[in-house]
């Protein structure tokens, strides 16, 4: 990365950081697409298990990646000061609490995980897919939370284009054993929806080791000699990443586990529209790429420049991914207005399926544009690492007004399950209200912008 003064520079020096932050993120989502399709073309009972088993994955997998990303501005940071050398050691403790929380995260599943099954009141064959789906899922946890550590290595560095090779990949190894695996081929017998999660946890695995060898051999990483010059626990290194990690992680948690919870209360409208609502979300996600990636890039950029104490331009390209995002939204919505029976159409064969997932798609599109206005800030905000105040807009805004007045809606007027999406949606929007106001009032009081000492 380098600093640039003049806007045409910037925005290239953007692009050529958030288009393969972009495929990447989109390659994480389209495995879940893939996912869905292939399982809901199997049976709705497959997609309504996978959905569920979704629901109660992602929550926990997205607050661990929280944890993971506080390595992002960190790094990102020390790069923009010149000051490298402690690196290799943040890396390593990364390595290290990974792996823990990968440990802590098996342990606890595996004690909560049936009673939570118990008191979903599922059908017992969706129950069943749900499970086998978790079974799968549990293998890769450990691979999966390392690999998400050494990504965010990786992308503090600007070597994005890395990380999409890494997870293109995974992505297309993904897709080929979705239909191995849920569809059955040869000898391999035909898993159904739990099919999906072993497909992830395989594609994982690659990813891991694919970033293992990033590590070993390609500078600048194989310079720092992570694998090579192991050291002991410094619980001070774990003490800088979770300080940043655990408000990310925790706003993280608070935003999936809102879709999750919404997932979950509606398997009392049945299968249909457990596995339609899991269709439009599905969609949703894979919209969801476009800000998130650019929000990735607002605290990659932002922290680099920061780390050098140039806030204007840090608030530049905030401005900029904000600004690019919201236009491809716009777009995106537009044409995704006039084809939803068509974009349906994907996720299952049945007519009524087909129509009921259109209709839950409508909200889909809201969600992306609220998205396109915040979640990029959102970003800028953790490269100034400003998280807690990203972690408490998350709690009041997503679960006081979003939840609150889904819940409302769904119960006491007569949207039903679309209830809980216009409430999300409106928790959206206040979130994005808050994280614009917060970024106009970080660069009025610049003493109060942390930086790297």
């Amino acid at each position: 990365m380098q600093h640039f003064d003049h806007p045409r520079q910037m925005w290239r020096q953007f692009f050529s950081i958030w288009i393969p932050l972009f495929l990447t993120q989109l390659s994480l989502v389209a495995g879940g697409f893939f996912a869905a399709t292939v399982a809901g073309r199997h049976s709705t009972v497959d997609l309504a298990g996978a959905a569920v088993g979704v629901n109660l994955w992602v929550p926990v997998l997205m607050t661990s990646i929280g944890l993971f990303m506080g390595l992002t501005p960190i790094i990102s940071q020390l790069l923009g000061a010149n000051q490298s050398t402690s690196i290799p050691s943040i890396v390593r403790q990364g390595i290290y609490l990974s792996l823990t929380i990968g440990l802590v995260t098996i342990c606890m599943g595996n004690l909560l995980l049936p009673w939570m099954l118990d008191n979903l009141g599922l059908e017992p064959a969706v129950r069943n897919v749900t499970q086998g789906f978790l079974t799968f899922i549990a293998y890769g946890i450990i691979p999966s939370f390392i690999s998400v550590t050494l990504r965010n290595v990786v992308d503090a560095h600007g070597y994005t284009r890395i990380s999409l090779s890494i997870m293109t990949t995974g992505f297309f190894l993904n897709i080929i054993l979705n239909y191995v695996f849920i569809d059955g081929y040869g000898s391999i017998p035909s898993l159904g929806g739990a099919g999906a999660g072993l497909a992830i946890t395989i594609s994982n695995s690659v990813n891991c080791l694919l970033f293992f060898l990033v590590m070993l051999f390609l500078p600048p990483f194989s310079h720092y000699r992570i694998f090579k010059e192991w050291e002991g626990l410094h619980f001070a290194r774990w003490q800088e990443q979770l300080k940043i990690g655990l408000p990310i992680g925790g706003a993280n948690f608070l935003e999936i586990s809102l879709f999750s919870i919404v997932g979950l209360l509606i398997t009392s409208y049945g299968t249909q529209v457990i596995a339609a609502h899991n269709a439009a979300n599905n969609f949703s996600n894979v919209l969801y790429s476009l800000p998130l990636s650019a929000g990735i890039a607002a605290t990659i950029l932002c922290g680099f420049e920061l780390g050098a104490k140039r806030f204007a331009a840090a608030l530049r390209y905030a401005r900029m991914a904000q600004v690019f995002t919201i236009g491809v939204a716009t777009v995106l919505f537009i044409l995704a207005f006039f084809n939803f029976n068509s974009i349906a159409g994907l996720y299952t064969n049945d007519p009524q399926m087909i129509t009921l997932t259109a209709s839950f798609m409508v909200y889909a599109l809201m969600f992306t544009f609220a998205d396109a206005t915040g979640v990029p800030i959102q970003g800028a905000l953790r490269g100034y690492k400003d998280v807690r105040f990203v972690f408490i807009v998350s709690l009041l805004c997503y679960w006081c007004i979003g939840l609150t007045l889904g819940i409302f809606l769904s119960h006491y007027t007569n949207l039903g399950p679309y209830g809980y999406w216009v409430g999300i949606i409106c928790g959206l929007l206040a979130v994005s209200i808050a994280y614009n106001s917060r970024l106009i009032y970080l660069n009025r009081n610049r003493h109060k912008i942390q930086t790297t000492h």
